[in-house]
Protein backbone atom coordinates (compact mmCIF):
# COMPACT_ATOMS: atom_id res chain seq x y z
CA UNK A 1 0.00 0.00 0.00
CA UNK A 2 2.28 2.47 1.02
CA UNK A 3 4.67 1.71 -2.32
CA UNK A 4 1.37 2.17 -4.44
CA UNK A 5 0.40 5.71 -2.42
CA UNK A 6 4.00 6.82 -2.94
CA UNK A 7 3.71 6.29 -7.22
CA UNK A 8 0.15 8.40 -6.67
CA UNK A 9 1.59 11.17 -5.01
CA UNK A 10 4.92 10.88 -7.36
CA UNK A 11 5.01 9.69 -10.17
CA UNK A 12 2.78 10.40 -13.06
CA UNK A 13 0.41 7.54 -14.84
CA UNK A 14 1.72 6.05 -18.23
CA UNK A 15 -0.70 8.55 -20.64
CA UNK A 16 0.25 7.02 -23.91
CA UNK A 17 -1.02 3.91 -22.76
CA UNK A 18 -4.62 5.45 -22.89
CA UNK A 19 -6.99 6.53 -25.84
CA UNK A 20 -6.38 10.09 -26.55
CA UNK A 21 -10.40 10.54 -25.81
CA UNK A 22 -9.74 9.46 -21.97
CA UNK A 23 -6.55 11.38 -21.35
CA UNK A 24 -8.18 15.49 -20.53
CA UNK A 25 -10.86 14.02 -18.32
CA UNK A 26 -8.44 11.39 -16.50
CA UNK A 27 -5.31 14.51 -16.08
CA UNK A 28 -7.87 16.77 -14.65
CA UNK A 29 -8.91 14.51 -11.99
CA UNK A 30 -5.51 13.07 -11.39
CA UNK A 31 -3.87 16.56 -10.72
CA UNK A 32 -0.90 16.50 -8.13
CA UNK A 33 -1.96 19.57 -6.42
CA UNK A 34 -5.73 19.30 -5.24
CA UNK A 35 -5.99 22.82 -5.97
CA UNK A 36 -5.59 22.06 -9.49
CA UNK A 37 -8.19 19.02 -9.46
CA UNK A 38 -11.71 19.31 -10.66
CA UNK A 39 -13.72 20.09 -7.36
CA UNK A 40 -17.15 18.55 -8.64
CA UNK A 41 -18.80 15.94 -10.70
CA UNK A 42 -20.26 18.84 -12.25
CA UNK A 43 -16.82 20.09 -13.58
CA UNK A 44 -16.55 17.04 -15.02
CA UNK A 45 -19.51 17.15 -17.20
CA UNK A 46 -17.72 19.56 -19.64
CA UNK A 47 -15.25 17.50 -20.33
CA UNK A 48 -17.32 14.69 -20.82
CA UNK A 49 -18.79 16.71 -23.79
CA UNK A 50 -16.02 17.94 -24.95
CA UNK A 51 -13.77 15.28 -25.06
CA UNK A 52 -15.11 12.92 -27.83
CA UNK A 53 -15.12 15.66 -30.27
CA UNK A 54 -10.90 16.17 -29.49
CA UNK A 55 -10.73 11.97 -30.16
CA UNK A 56 -8.53 10.92 -32.89
CA UNK A 57 -10.92 9.65 -35.34
CA UNK A 58 -9.03 5.99 -35.54
CA UNK A 59 -10.17 5.81 -31.71
CA UNK A 60 -13.32 5.17 -31.30
CA UNK A 61 -15.14 7.89 -28.51
CA UNK A 62 -16.28 5.98 -25.11
CA UNK A 63 -19.85 6.15 -24.41
CA UNK A 64 -20.80 9.09 -21.90
CA UNK A 65 -21.90 5.82 -19.44
CA UNK A 66 -17.96 4.17 -19.32
CA UNK A 67 -17.02 8.21 -18.58
CA UNK A 68 -19.11 8.45 -16.26
CA UNK A 69 -17.78 4.79 -14.49
CA UNK A 70 -14.46 5.44 -15.19
CA UNK A 71 -14.24 9.14 -13.92
CA UNK A 72 -16.28 7.60 -10.48
CA UNK A 73 -14.16 4.87 -10.32
CA UNK A 74 -11.13 7.42 -10.14
CA UNK A 75 -12.68 9.44 -7.75
CA UNK A 76 -13.56 7.01 -4.82
CA UNK A 77 -10.26 5.47 -5.55
CA UNK A 78 -9.09 8.80 -4.62
CA UNK A 79 -10.92 9.52 -1.64
CA UNK A 80 -9.93 5.94 0.14
CA UNK A 81 -5.87 6.53 -0.57
CA UNK A 82 -5.28 10.31 -0.33
CA UNK A 83 -7.06 10.89 3.32
CA UNK A 84 -4.24 8.35 4.44
CA UNK A 85 -1.62 10.56 3.70
CA UNK A 86 -3.63 13.55 4.95
CA UNK A 87 -3.85 15.91 1.42
CA UNK A 88 -7.78 15.63 0.70
CA UNK A 89 -9.98 17.86 0.91
CA UNK A 90 -12.26 17.31 3.75
CA UNK A 91 -16.08 16.99 2.23
CA UNK A 92 -17.83 16.93 5.42
CA UNK A 93 -18.03 19.69 7.99
CA UNK A 94 -15.08 20.20 10.41
CA UNK A 95 -16.53 18.78 13.83
CA UNK A 96 -16.34 21.93 16.12
CA UNK A 97 -14.05 21.42 18.97
CA UNK A 98 -15.59 20.79 22.58
CA UNK A 99 -13.81 21.74 25.94
CA UNK A 100 -15.32 20.64 29.58
CA UNK A 101 -13.99 21.18 33.11
CA UNK A 102 -15.15 17.92 35.61
CA UNK A 103 -15.10 19.43 38.85
CA UNK A 104 -15.60 16.59 41.20
CA UNK A 105 -15.59 15.54 44.95
CA UNK A 106 -12.05 14.82 46.41
CA UNK A 107 -10.77 11.80 45.06
CA UNK A 108 -7.64 9.86 46.41
CA UNK A 109 -7.79 8.36 43.10
CA UNK A 110 -7.78 10.48 40.21
CA UNK A 111 -6.72 7.42 37.98
CA UNK A 112 -9.88 5.73 38.22
CA UNK A 113 -11.84 7.21 35.74
CA UNK A 114 -13.99 5.82 32.33
CA UNK A 115 -15.52 7.68 29.32
CA UNK A 116 -18.63 6.05 28.39
CA UNK A 117 -18.14 4.67 24.82
CA UNK A 118 -21.38 6.39 23.90
CA UNK A 119 -19.31 10.11 25.08
CA UNK A 120 -21.93 11.06 27.24
CA UNK A 121 -21.40 10.09 30.59
CA UNK A 122 -18.07 9.76 32.58
CA UNK A 123 -17.82 7.47 35.92
CA UNK A 124 -15.14 8.17 38.23
CA UNK A 125 -13.84 7.55 42.21
CA UNK A 126 -14.92 10.14 44.14
CA UNK A 127 -14.78 10.36 48.35
CA UNK A 128 -16.94 13.25 49.24
CA UNK A 129 -17.48 11.88 52.46
CA UNK A 130 -14.65 10.25 53.19
CA UNK A 131 -15.34 6.96 52.01
CA UNK A 132 -14.25 6.22 47.83
CA UNK A 133 -17.31 5.01 45.66
CA UNK A 134 -18.31 5.27 42.40
CA UNK A 135 -20.11 8.36 41.04
CA UNK A 136 -21.55 8.81 37.51
CA UNK A 137 -21.65 12.47 35.77
CA UNK A 138 -24.14 12.74 32.64
CA UNK A 139 -21.91 14.97 30.28
CA UNK A 140 -25.30 17.39 29.83
CA UNK A 141 -25.43 18.07 33.63
CA UNK A 142 -23.32 19.68 35.52
CA UNK A 143 -23.37 17.46 38.62
CA UNK A 144 -22.59 14.04 39.74
CA UNK A 145 -23.96 11.33 41.77
CA UNK A 146 -22.54 8.27 43.92
CA UNK A 147 -23.85 4.85 42.60
CA UNK A 148 -25.27 3.16 45.40
CA UNK A 149 -23.43 -0.49 46.15
CA UNK A 150 -19.80 0.86 44.58
CA UNK A 151 -17.94 1.98 48.39
CA UNK A 152 -14.62 1.37 47.32
CA UNK A 153 -14.83 0.98 44.06
CA UNK A 154 -12.02 1.42 41.15
CA UNK A 155 -10.66 1.17 37.99
CA UNK A 156 -14.25 1.53 36.44
CA UNK A 157 -14.90 0.37 32.78
CA UNK A 158 -17.89 0.34 30.63
CA UNK A 159 -19.94 -1.76 28.50
CA UNK A 160 -19.95 -1.64 25.02
CA UNK A 161 -23.72 -0.29 24.95
CA UNK A 162 -23.01 2.07 27.81
CA UNK A 163 -25.53 0.74 30.46
CA UNK A 164 -23.58 -1.02 32.71
CA UNK A 165 -20.08 -0.25 34.21
CA UNK A 166 -17.42 -2.73 35.45
CA UNK A 167 -15.23 -1.80 38.63
CA UNK A 168 -13.06 -3.78 41.56
CA UNK A 169 -14.17 -3.41 45.18
CA UNK A 170 -13.65 -5.46 48.34
CA UNK A 171 -11.60 -8.24 46.27
CA UNK A 172 -14.09 -8.64 43.73
CA UNK A 173 -14.78 -7.61 40.03
CA UNK A 174 -18.19 -6.79 39.42
CA UNK A 175 -21.04 -5.18 37.62
CA UNK A 176 -23.83 -2.62 37.92
CA UNK A 177 -26.44 -2.08 35.44
CA UNK A 178 -27.41 1.50 35.52
CA UNK A 179 -30.89 0.86 34.95
CA UNK A 180 -30.99 -0.76 38.37
CA UNK A 181 -30.78 -3.12 41.01
CA UNK A 182 -27.54 -4.08 43.18
CA UNK A 183 -23.83 -4.56 41.91
CA UNK A 184 -23.25 -8.35 41.10
CA UNK A 185 -20.17 -10.30 41.82
CA UNK A 186 -17.91 -11.74 38.46
CA UNK A 187 -15.08 -13.24 40.00
CA UNK A 188 -12.14 -12.89 42.64
CA UNK A 189 -9.84 -9.91 42.72
CA UNK A 190 -7.76 -9.35 45.23
CA UNK A 191 -6.54 -6.24 43.89
CA UNK A 192 -7.66 -5.44 40.45
CA UNK A 193 -5.91 -3.46 37.79
CA UNK A 194 -7.87 -2.66 34.94
CA UNK A 195 -10.44 -4.35 32.68
CA UNK A 196 -12.25 -3.98 29.30
CA UNK A 197 -15.58 -5.05 28.06
CA UNK A 198 -15.84 -6.50 24.53
CA UNK A 199 -19.58 -6.67 22.01
CA UNK A 200 -19.37 -10.24 22.88
CA UNK A 201 -20.00 -9.66 26.68
CA UNK A 202 -16.64 -10.63 27.09
CA UNK A 203 -14.83 -9.42 29.72
CA UNK A 204 -10.80 -9.27 30.29
CA UNK A 205 -9.04 -8.26 33.54
CA UNK A 206 -6.04 -7.79 35.64
CA UNK A 207 -6.92 -10.05 39.31
CA UNK A 208 -3.62 -8.89 41.33
CA UNK A 209 -0.83 -6.90 41.64
CA UNK A 210 1.03 -9.42 39.62
CA UNK A 211 -0.53 -12.16 37.52
CA UNK A 212 -1.65 -12.82 34.33
CA UNK A 213 -5.12 -11.51 32.59
CA UNK A 214 -8.14 -13.52 33.28
CA UNK A 215 -11.28 -13.66 31.49
CA UNK A 216 -15.05 -14.40 31.75
CA UNK A 217 -16.99 -15.28 28.81
CA UNK A 218 -20.61 -14.73 30.20
CA UNK A 219 -21.69 -14.11 33.55
CA UNK A 220 -21.69 -17.00 36.22
CA UNK A 221 -18.52 -18.51 34.66
CA UNK A 222 -15.72 -18.94 35.72
CA UNK A 223 -12.79 -16.92 35.09
CA UNK A 224 -9.10 -18.44 32.74
CA UNK A 225 -6.67 -17.25 32.48
CA UNK A 226 -6.37 -15.17 29.05
CA UNK A 227 -2.51 -14.47 28.88
CA UNK A 228 0.91 -16.48 30.00
CA UNK A 229 3.33 -14.60 31.43
CA UNK A 230 7.01 -14.92 29.99
CA UNK A 231 10.75 -14.78 31.98
CA UNK A 232 11.10 -11.92 33.17
CA UNK A 233 7.38 -10.31 33.11
CA UNK A 234 5.70 -10.02 36.53
CA UNK A 235 2.66 -8.88 35.28
CA UNK A 236 -0.16 -7.57 32.98
CA UNK A 237 -2.32 -4.64 33.62
CA UNK A 238 -4.97 -2.29 32.59
CA UNK A 239 -6.08 -4.27 29.02
CA UNK A 240 -8.22 -2.74 26.25
CA UNK A 241 -10.45 -4.50 23.64
CA UNK A 242 -9.34 -3.55 20.07
CA UNK A 243 -12.45 -2.82 17.80
CA UNK A 244 -13.49 -6.32 16.56
CA UNK A 245 -13.28 -7.63 20.21
CA UNK A 246 -11.08 -10.16 19.18
CA UNK A 247 -7.68 -8.47 19.81
CA UNK A 248 -6.69 -6.33 22.85
CA UNK A 249 -3.53 -4.15 24.04
CA UNK A 250 -2.17 -4.39 27.72
CA UNK A 251 0.42 -3.11 30.23
CA UNK A 252 3.05 -5.51 30.54
CA UNK A 253 5.16 -5.30 33.74
CA UNK A 254 8.77 -6.82 33.31
CA UNK A 255 12.15 -6.45 34.46
CA UNK A 256 13.61 -5.06 31.10
CA UNK A 257 12.63 -2.92 28.55
CA UNK A 258 12.12 -5.97 26.62
CA UNK A 259 9.53 -6.94 28.74
CA UNK A 260 7.96 -3.73 29.74
CA UNK A 261 5.32 -1.61 27.95
CA UNK A 262 2.35 -2.52 25.81
CA UNK A 263 1.70 -5.30 24.03
CA UNK A 264 -1.26 -7.06 22.02
CA UNK A 265 -2.90 -10.45 22.87
CA UNK A 266 -5.39 -11.92 21.40
CA UNK A 267 -8.96 -14.41 23.35
CA UNK A 268 -7.61 -16.92 20.86
CA UNK A 269 -4.14 -17.91 21.78
CA UNK A 270 -2.93 -17.23 25.39
CA UNK A 271 0.70 -16.69 24.66
CA UNK A 272 1.57 -13.13 23.96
Amino acid sequence: MADILGEVLHKEPEWSRLPVAARPLLQWCLRKDRKDRLQAIGDAHILLDVAPSNAVAATPAPSRLAWGVAAASLIAAAALAVPAMSFWRATSPVLAEVRTDLLTPASVDPDSFALAPDGRSIVFTASADGRPRLWLRHLNSTSAEPLEGTEGGRFPFWSPDSRAIGFFATGKLKRLDLGGGNPQTLADATFGFGGSWNANGVILFASTVSGPLFKIAAPGTAAVAATTLSEGVASHRFPVFLPGGELFIFFSQGTSPDTTGLFRGSLANTSV
